[in-house]
């Protein structure tokens, strides 16, 4: 999901404690901002500290070649994957983009084709940093693929399509495994750890120090309610694991309680953490929870409405209706695609590189 999909799932868990909210109305408090503060902090930690950390074994960087080589890439990929298999040890390798103006950026692809052991590199057309393609700038077929095989056995379990375009692109982790397979990771320092219940237990009590420091400091005085510092330490909990929950909805799980787990679940495959109607439906929801909080534990409400015919007539129904155009409007651009020999190309910019998209790492995650 978004970063503001996470933030305001966070301040939505937030208002369900009506000491916090109330707390809010009286004293101008900052304890319902915790909640989306620490919704949001787990691809924080990811996006802005893990993934600088991380080390390559091997990199793809057009920029310094000043062109796109489909076949070098390719076979730079597969000798990436023939080193982990030959050392046993765990090989990275990191597909730079190439940009070539101040909005325009050279797209290409990587498949990996797990049934015939090859990977695949397709060079794209010219993109703006939108992702809008521009045509006619796509290279001669002869010229825009390349094709290397391996000798390996992979686990490969994402997207066969990855997409380097804008930003600063994808990478695979190439992990061995004890029966001799290789297990191919996409983007291995993401959810590794940050996205995990255990996480969220270690961070929370920072939160309560975060609370306690916000409100001495704005009371001129350290001021310390062992109430109001418990109530923080479930906001900030509640709001971290609240995130870690909604990702598991897409397709990339995560690594849930690590030190005692040391590998990412893969998630329920419900949908796309990029796909706009899940982050809108999402949003939608917390804000109708926020509203609803916000009125229930006012003083003076101004609606006395039935949950089950609140969250019925403003959430349940408008989202139906709205999934239903959406599935229509699906099947039907489909259906001109069809008509139109076009293929979708294995579902480019789904989840993982819109995610990097919005932290200015690439375009899926």
């Amino acid at each position: 999901m978004k970063g503001f999909t996470h933030f305001l799932t966070g301040i939505a868990i937030a208002t369900c404690f009506g000491i916090a909210v109330r707390d809010s109305f009286e004293n101008m408090s900052q304890i319902i901002i915790l909640g989306g503060i620490f919704g949001y902090l787990p691809d924080f930690l990811d996006f802005q500290v893990s993934r600088f950390l991380e080390d390559f074994d091997y990199e793809v960087d057009p920029t310094l070649e000043k062109t796109i080589d489909p076949q070098g890439i390719a076979n730079m990929f597969v000798e990436a994957i023939h080193h982990a298999r030959d050392t046993g040890k765990k090989t990275s390798i990191k597909f730079n983009t190439m940009k070539l103006g101040a909005d325009t950026w050279r797209q290409y692809g990587i498949m990996v084709d797990a049934e015939k052991k090859r990977i695949v590199v397709k060079i794209g057309p010219l993109v703006t940093t939108g992702k809008t393609a521009l045509p006619g700038t796509e290279p001669p077929l002869k010229e825009a693929v390349g094709i290397a095989y391996y000798d390996a056995d992979l686990i490969h379990t994402y997207d066969a399509w990855t997409w380097a375009d804008i930003m600063s692109g994808p990478d695979y982790s190439i992990i061995p495994e004890d029966d001799g397979r290789l297990r191919l990771d996409f983007i291995a320092w993401h959810r590794r750890w940050s996205h995990s219940i255990t996480a969220g237990l270690a961070f929370a009590p920072l939160g309560l120090l975060l609370y306690v420091a916000l409100n001495s400091a704005f009371a001129g005085r350290f001021v310390f309610d062992a109430q109001m510092a418990i109530i923080a330490f479930m906001i900030c909990l509640y709001g971290y694991w609240i995130h870690v929950i909604v990702d598991q909805f897409g397709i990339m799980g995560s690594n849930l309680f690590p030190p005692f787990t040391k590998q990412r679940s893969k998630g329920l495959s419900l949908f796309h953490s990029g796909l706009s109607i899940a982050n809108f439906g999402t949003n939608w929801i917390s804000v109708s929870v926020i509203l609803y909080n916000l009125n229930y534990w006012a003083y003076e409400p101004v609606f006395t409405t039935d949950p089950l015919k609140y969250f019925g007539l403003t959430t349940a129904i408008p989202l139906a209706v709205l999934v239903s155009i959406y599935m229509a409007y699906n099947r039907w651009e489909r259906k001109g695609k069809e008509k139109a020999g076009e293929t979708d190309d294995e579902a480019a910019f789904l989840e993982k590189m819109d995610e990097m998209q919005e932290f200015g790492s690439g375009s899926n995650v």
